[in-house]
């Protein structure tokens, strides 16, 4: 015997009991094979009831993939957040740090201007390189770009993961701007 029910976080779900069992809450019963007859071909996630019979709804739909697509979305902007502190990026043919702290280094050497010293400046591949103002100019351009190609990737993938029946199917380790090393 089964239940078709809509649980309370959203999700709809096929329940099998046993004899004389049911469900906590009654009212979210959308199908019960004992009163209703054999459950029809269903999409589940997506099925209200419509008189005595079942009908897709596809806002049902997405209330039920709702919380499987935030999730994905939260992995998504972790993946995002962990690419723009550690993947680094390219300015005078090195790379350069994008952490924080480093980040705060660059955009001070970028605002000073004609002032900015000759120091010698470690990048990523553990070489230095003389910093110049052309060269924080660059490295400062190279960073918003970065930024900006990394969250541009993070929507193409978050409409893609509530685009898709499946959002866990969606693919997203893929497509990023490269990183240091990649």
């Amino acid at each position: 015997m089964n239940l078709l029910v809509n649980t309370p976080t959203g999700k709809q779900e096929l329940i099998t009991i046993g004899p004389g069992g049911g469900y906590f809450d009654a009212s979210r019963i959308v199908w019960d094979t004992r009163t209703d007859g054999p459950l029809p071909d269903i999409t589940l996630g997506g099925m209200v009831r419509n008189g005595n019979a079942l009908a897709f709804d596809q806002a049902r739909m997405d209330e039920h993939l709702a919380p499987e697509r935030a999730a994905v979305w939260e992995s998504i902007k972790a993946l995002r957040d962990q690419k723009v502190q550690t993947g680094g990026y390219t300015a005078g043919g090195k790379w350069f740090h994008s952490d924080t702290f480093s980040r705060t280094q660059q955009m001070a050497l970028f605002m000073m201007g004609a002032a900015v010293p000759a120091v010698q400046w470690k990048t990523m591949d553990g070489t230095f390189v003389t910093m110049t103002q052309t060269l924080a100019g660059q490295i400062f351009a190279a960073g918003a770009a970065k930024d900006q190609g990394l969250f541009a990737r993070a929507e193409v993938l978050r409409a893609a993961v509530y685009a898709a029946a499946d959002p866990a199917s969606v693919d997203i380790t893929t497509g990023w701007p490269a990183g240091y090393g990649e």
